[in-house]
């Protein structure tokens, strides 16, 4: 997945909310390549649709044995 100019960007801190997770589990999940970050200003941004993408992933593989 690349990044347009126009695609909503958040922070690590703004992400953990909506992913019902804490903070350092969002830098684990960027660490091991799950989630998709950039690195702008010295900081991690996380893409909206790379986050939709990765719950609706969690969603489908969750419920197979």
């Amino acid at each position: 997945m690349s990044a347009t100019l126009n695609e909503p960007l958040i922070s690590v801190r703004e992400a953990a909310p909506l992913l019902k997770v804490s903070i350092r589990t969002v830098y684990t999940l960027i660490e091991s390549g799950a989630l998709p970050a950039y690195r702008i200003g010295g900081q991690l941004r996380l893409s909206r649709y790379a986050l939709g993408e990765w719950l609706a992933k969690q969603a489908t593989t969750s419920g197979s044995p």
